[in-house]
């Protein structure tokens, strides 16, 4: 399994002013490896790091979900930009980039 092989969807539910954002990796996994990974979202990290287990075979795992509350007074349209880190070592990282509008 190469981590480029991991495909990364966001689930996003909204609730009035509060926005959750899940990242969920999916991978078919030839063997078990577990790998580290944290969300920024516009640079800050949300989700602290945390170690992901992938069994042999298909996987499907959801990450610690992210709360955004959109400011109160500011009825303007803002893009967010999520970036997932996935490693296996603490050192390389493979990122997927996401762009989350919220109006």
């Amino acid at each position: 399994m190469k981590l480029e092989d991991i495909k990364v969807t966001y689930e996003v539910r909204r609730e009035e002013r509060v926005s959750i954002i899940t990242p969920v990796l999916e991978v078919d996994s030839d063997s078990v490896r577990t790998l580290i990974a944290f969300l920024k979202v516009d640079g800050h990290e949300l989700i602290s790091s945390q170690r992901i287990r992938f069994e042999n075979g298909p996987n499907r795992l959801t990450l610690k979900p992210v709360k955004i509350v959109k400011t109160p007074g500011f009825e303007e349209s803002y893009e967010y930009r999520m970036e997932l880190h996935i490693s296996p070592d603490g050192k390389e990282y493979h990122i997927d980039q996401f762009m989350l509008r919220l109006l």
